[in-house]
């Protein structure tokens, strides 16, 4: 056999061979979608347009035209609030009473404000945003006084506790991947409308990255949880909250003790 031949079988065979063993590229691996994340971004960033007033439309109208808009499925607790036994009529039928135009807030301001009008509020789901009766989000508080209350109390004072801590404390539900303490705390605060100070004390403190998912959590709760994974502590003042360090915050609640002088 001619040599060129033989060299040509040769190499020939030789590019087959490592072909053949070449390693097969890997294939991509596709990341899951964020279902809860994709669903509070949308609560937080996305604004309502509704035309007119909600005066006089009933729930069943509201939800269809908001899971048109928004793309998200609203579940309603039909079987709750039958349980409650209200004069106002099934729930899906229940009309608002709200006479004010609240186009153009965002969605998760919007369900607040319009679900109250109703006697209902909502919990944030992985998938979906459930429409549910008071006492059912108040649930998710650990809130003793309003639990005595609710374990204990009259009727009437029942419905005014659930309704005030309702309309006083929302639930947060947000995620925050690898983000500077003060920014994600400052964007929470923005959102669910309460004033949060950082003290001078823990300036340095609050530049931490904080990452956190938070599921229908008291706005208080979530706050402490944020503070904790940045190393700090809130004392409340009223309707204030104050950020600051552990030896700080101490110190505040031994002053706070002490009695006025005369």
């Amino acid at each position: 056999m001619p040599r060129f031949m033989l060299a040509f079988i040769v190499s020939a065979f030789a590019w087959a061979t490592a072909w053949a063993e070449a390693p097969k590229p890997a294939p991509k691996v596709v990341a899951e979608a964020d279902s809860f994340a994709d669903l509070v971004h949308k609560l937080h960033t996305q604004k309502v347009k509704f035309p007119n007033s909600l005066k006089d439309t009933p729930l069943r109208t509201l939800k269809e035209q908001l899971e048109r808009e928004f793309e998200i499925t609203f579940v309603v607790r039909e079987d709750l609030f039958k349980l409650q036994d209200q004069a106002d009529g099934e729930i899906m039928d229940r009309k608002f009473k709200l006479d004010t135009n609240l186009s153009g807030i965002p969605l998760e301001a919007f369900l607040r404000l319009a679900l109250q009008d109703i006697k209902a509020t909502f919990l944030v789901r992985k998938h979906y945003i459930e429409i549910t009766t008071w006492e059912a989000a108040v649930a998710h508080s650990d809130d003793l006084v309003i639990a005595q209350i609710l374990k204990e109390g009259n009727p009437e004072a029942k419905l005014f506790s659930v309704r005030d801590f309702i309309r006083d404390t929302p639930l947060v539900s947000t995620v925050v991947k690898n983000r500077p303490f003060e920014h994600a705390v400052g964007e929470l605060a923005d959102t669910y409308g309460f004033t949060v100070v950082v003290a001078v004390q823990a300036v340095d403190l609050s530049k931490t990255n904080v990452s956190a998912r938070l599921m229908n959590v008291p706005f208080p709760t979530a706050l402490e949880v944020l503070a904790l994974n940045a190393g700090l502590k809130v004392v409340r003042r009223d309707n204030t909250f104050i950020v600051t360090t552990a030896e700080h915050a101490a110190n505040m609640k031994t002053k706070s003790l002490k009695p006025a002088k005369k």
